[in-house]
């Protein structure tokens, strides 16, 4: 793949995902289009969506499996993703089902025969 065609998978999935997320981008959205930081228009979810929604298309396309969001990145102590979720399940759940305690970890929690690992 070419350096414009990953731009413009990452144009698209920006399109997808803020449709989807009901956020309001520009028309002419390119290459100038901030993805995270205080001028971004995505939040943490929805900024973990778009890179979902980028290693899945550039792996349909190239065939190989791609990774761009580091695991130390979405398990730091204090990650705004944590505080997204929260509101995202406090918004849409009753109080009682609300998880208490949200932890992200890198490796599977399932053994090879898909029992869960104590």
């Amino acid at each position: 793949m070419q350096a414009q065609d990953i731009q413009a998978v990452i144009i698209a999935a920006a399109r997808e995902v803020a449709e989807r997320e009901q956020i309001a981008l520009p028309a002419d959205v390119g290459a100038d289009l901030p993805l995270f930081g205080p001028q971004s228009r995505f939040d943490s979810l929805g900024l973990v969506s778009l890179i979902v929604a980028v290693e899945q298309e550039i792996s349909a396309c190239t065939g190989r499996t791609l990774a761009l969001a580091d695991e130390r990145a979405l398990s730091q102590t204090r990650s705004p993703f944590r505080k997204r979720l929260h509101a995202y399940c406090r918004d849409r759940l009753a109080r009682f089902k609300i998880p208490r305690k949200v932890e992200v970890v890198a490796e599977g929690m399932h053994g090879p025969r898909f029992k869960k690992m104590r």
